[in-house]
């Protein structure tokens, strides 16, 4: 549908937001009945808009006006500009949402207004509340150092500069926020800058040395100094030492530092963690899973009101891997509720699925892989690859494992859209589990075979058999 903006906007709000925005719109629309025809039609499909069927614009308008959107030559115009009308509504309620909450940047707001008005002596005294507050902020976020910032500036130039005897005091202060202001930002920028030439292997930056001149904090510094710079030296050393001082920083002043910002942190952690996985480490999926335990308990994956299936399956992948079995179950009970309706129940059920395959219980994984449909074809890949390891483990028959290797291989065909590696990878998955179902390679040759194979799913599964395979099958 034309209007992905507005989807965007209404997938983000709360259940309260959204009662709130549908009042606000029946004071600003009133006079505009298609308008609010249009948003209690939408409404249908929160939270997270997925029906592109009933979301098709020509389908919606069929369904919202009782006529077909082709009848007039007007119809997708004006049927445009009422989702257009939303937007702005949509915008306009957001920003009065903030600025009648009790945030700083709220304050900030009627701050700059009462000194753009000329009210010097209302403007001195919120200033002054408004400086007093922030002087006990300690830096967790961004945002912080600019509220600082700003803050310590009004101050100084609108406050005490006609005095006398301006306090040196306040002016330090005001050099010290955009002292940290400007590290923090600068290493924050520095992490990405590192970060992204890595991963494109190209020389990004025309002036690299001047990017890596980057200091050590001092003792005083805030935590969220300290934690980017180790970040920064994590990112561009490859060096462990770097990661556990990160980890460490962001454990022990988890409460010293924002919720956004621990994101991104813990993201780099991660991130560094995953080519610890790619070379064997085999401490790697214990600190995975750790990682993500700290993740969940600080609310980091559903900071948004929802978690993708993809992160949701990575969660549990890394939880089974370092067998923690119970939390994984406990994992799916407490936060199936944040995946989005569409894609609910086949995500927990594959979780499951990865569950039982690494519990050993073959027999519990193919009723829950065999009745799945997916929509995101990596899943799909996933979950027929443990139907596929679930019919060897459980002993099925020579023809209907090749018939299902065949089906398999005919899904890799029929879909386009998957990344080359990803094909391969499955591909000789399927083809080295067929050479292992029918017994007819000696394990030594099967056993070289997988071991020299580059891209493969499941490689330690086939290993682990081809090594075990008897000279005949039972």
């Amino acid at each position: 549908m034309h209007g992905k903006k507005t989807l965007s906007l209404l997938r983000s709000l709360s259940k309260s937001e959204l009662a709130d925005f549908e009042k606000y719109l029946k004071l600003q629309l009133a006079n505009q009945p298609r308008a609010l025809q249009t948003f209690r039609y939408l409404k249908r499909f929160y939270p997270n808009f997925g029906d592109r069927k009933r979301l098709e614009i020509g389908y919606a308008y069929q369904k919202i006006f009782g006529q077909p959107i082709s009848s007039s030559t007007n119809n997708r115009k004006n049927f445009l500009n009422i989702l257009s009308d939303l937007n702005t509504c949509l915008k306009a309620f957001l920003i009065l949402e903030k600025v009648n909450s009790k945030s700083l940047e709220s304050r900030l707001l009627w701050t700059t207004i009462l000194m753009e008005r000329g009210l010097s002596d209302d403007f001195a005294r919120h200033v002054s509340r408004l400086k007093t507050v922030v002087d006990q902020l300690s830096g967790k976020s961004i945002t912080d150092h600019i509220l600082g910032l700003i803050t310590n500036y009004l101050f100084y130039y609108k406050v005490l500069q006609n005095k006398i005897d301006p306090e040196i005091k306040a002016i330090r202060q005001a050099i010290n926020a955009l002292g940290n202001f400007y590290k923090v930002v600068r290493l924050k920028l520095a992490c990405e800058a590192v970060a992204r030439t890595q991963l494109l292997y190209t020389q990004a930056d025309p002036n690299p040395e001047e990017l890596h001149q980057i200091p050590r904090p001092g003792a005083g510094s805030p935590p969220l100094l300290h934690a980017y710079y180790q970040s920064y030296q994590m990112i561009k050393t490859g060096q462990s030492t770097h990661f556990t001082e990160l980890e460490s920083i962001l454990k022990k002043h988890k409460k010293e530092i924002a919720i956004e910002e621990q994101h991104i942190l813990l993201s780099y952690l991660q991130n560094f963690n995953s080519t610890q996985i790619r070379q064997q480490n085999n401490t790697a999926w214990l600190k995975a899973h750790e990682l993500n335990r700290f993740g969940v308990e600080q609310g980091l994956f559903v900071r948004k009101g929802l978690i993708s299936s993809t992160q949701f399956n990575n969660i549990i992948n890394a939880a089974c891997k370092a067998k923690a079995y119970h939390w994984a179950f406990d994992f799916i009970e407490k936060h199936e509720g944040f995946l989005a309706e569409h894609l609910r129940d086949s995500t927990t059920q594959l979780s499951k699925a990865i569950i039982y395959y690494e519990m050993k219980h073959f027999d519990q994984v193919l009723p829950l892989t065999l009745k799945l449909k997916f929509l995101d074809a990596f899943h799909a890949i996933r979950a027929k690859s443990l139907t596929l390891i679930a019919y060897y483990e459980l002993g099925w028959d020579e023809n209907t494992i090749s018939n299902f290797c065949l089906s398999f291989l005919g899904y890799l065909k029929r879909n386009r859209k998957l990344k080359k590696e990803t094909v391969e990878a499955t591909e000789n998955f399927i083809k080295l589990t067929r050479a292992l179902n029918q017994n007819r390679i000696p394990k030594q040759n099967l056993a070289k075979r997988i071991l020299h194979t580059e891209r493969l799913y499941f490689s330690q599964w086939l290993l682990e058999k081809a090594q075990r395979k008897k000279a005949t099958r039972q």
